[in-house]
């Protein structure tokens, strides 16, 4: 058995106190960033959503008593483009039995997307449930046939969270983005428990990261460092590409900082009653 994981503008000025406005959504994400070795981003440029992510993944492989991790490449696309709809995700995204006796089908998170997109089209709210009713029946399944594998996922963090799911696109003219959360729930029927939150994305970057988060805020001595850096390169950046280019600089400074995430960086812009576009690709082709 194999799961593979995702491992977690403007004047710099006030960017902490916006961040924390953002309530405990944002904590509870944070929290468990390093678990996924991911970092997705998430911002509002003038008429369009900007959806990043780093390519990095690992493989773990529950055992008898504890799960066996190992290094994957970085070539896992983490982003799709679905539409007028943005997705990314981090987590335990992929199952595959690779002869296990358990039996059970393979599934992957992006896959699942892109059915649910396949059935609702642009209809992000529809799709976004879907996905997270289809996510958790995996895990169901998982801790219905082994609880044990199930609670060796879940215990690698302390929320008992399993994957993070980040839908963007459009509500009319206003920004809409969706996140599902799957998480172990040992007092539920299944095991498993899906919770949506809703939030109107802003202008400040999001990340669920805490090192790129810690950038984005620039309230700490090497954020502060790393926002001269950027100064510095955003003179020779064309106007058009400057919003994505600082995502990306970000994505790459987490690398330098956090050996879990990788400098190949996916950007996806999602605007306002148009389909998306990649602006950057490094893995997904």
């Amino acid at each position: 058995m194999q799961l593979e994981t995702k491992r977690p503008w403007g004047l710099r000025k006030n960017r902490v106190r916006r961040f924390l406005r953002a309530g405990a959504l944002w904590l509870l994400l944070l929290s468990v960033a390093p678990l996924f070795a991911t970092t997705l981003v998430v911002k509002l440029e003038t008429g369009r959503i900007l959806l990043a992510a780093d390519t990095r993944q690992e493989r773990f492989n529950p055992g008898s008593t504890a799960m066996a991790r190992s290094a994957g490449g970085d070539e896992r696309c983490k982003v799709l483009s679905m539409g007028g709809i943005g997705f990314a995700v981090t987590g335990f995204i992929e199952y595959q039995g690779n002869g296990s006796s358990l039996k059970l089908p393979d599934w992957s998170a992006n896959a699942d997307a892109m059915e649910a997109f396949g059935k609702e089209g642009d209809d992000l709210r529809t799709v976004a449930a879907d996905w997270g009713k289809e996510a958790a029946s995996h895990f169901s399944l998982l801790y219905g046939t082994n609880p044990g594998w199930l609670k060796q996922l879940a215990s690698s963090n302390p929320l008992n969270l399993l994957e993070i799911a980040f839908f963007t696109g459009w509500d009319k003219d206003s920004p809409l983005f969706l996140m599902e959360i799957i998480e172990f729930d040992p007092q539920s029927a299944t095991g498993i428990r899906v919770i949506e939150q809703s939030r109107v994305v802003g202008d400040v970057a999001f990340s669920t990261n805490t090192v790129t988060q810690e950038l984005i805020d620039g309230g700490t001595g090497r954020a502060q460092h790393v926002a001269d850096e950027w100064d510095a390169i955003a003179e020779n950046v064309p106007t058009q590409d400057l919003a994505w280019k600082h995502i990306e600089f970000y994505i790459k400074k987490t690398a330098a900082f956090d050996s879990d995430v990788s400098d190949v960086v996916d950007v996806l812009a999602i605007p306002a009653g148009k389909p998306a576009v990649w602006v950057q690709k490094g893995a997904c082709k």
